[in-house]
């Protein structure tokens, strides 16, 4: 009576495994991109709403120091100034999620509440805006 299993039962095991890891990463990883991407977003609206808090306070451009990274990380951000007392931000990705996220790149938020994307580390956005913001 043989209570082993066989070279052949084994092989088929780790087949099935393989075949369900080779489906289950890439989805995880895209899983994670679109995760990590919501902290930029959250970084952005947080961001304005210290810049619009301080100026509502002080009546004019912010000096208190402001963040220059995302909450968990991800991203880093960026305020530039335009003429006629408007800004932009940018929350460019970092670590991995600058090698992953292609769709995006560059999140940005204007002052006037328009939200868009912008070319970043991996080169030019994939995806649109509204795919990206939602």
């Amino acid at each position: 009576m043989n209570k082993g299993f066989s070279l052949i039962e084994l092989t088929f095991v780790l087949l099935i495994v393989s075949i369900l890891t080779l489906m289950a990463v890439p989805n995880y990883t895209r899983y994670l991109t679109q995760t990590r991407r919501i902290d930029g977003q959250a970084a952005l609206l947080m961001l304005a709403n210290q810049i619009e808090s301080q100026r509502m306070q002080h009546h004019k451009q912010p000096y208190d120091p402001l963040p220059t990274h995302s909450q968990g990380g991800w991203y880093t951000l960026q305020v530039n100034e335009l003429p006629g007392h408007h800004y932009q931000l940018l929350a460019k990705p970092i670590q991995s999620q600058a090698r992953y996220d292609t769709t995006c790149q560059t999140l940005s938020l204007t002052d006037r509440g328009e939200q868009s994307i912008a070319p970043g580390i991996s080169g030019n956005p994939t995806g649109s805006a509204a795919a990206c913001w939602m």
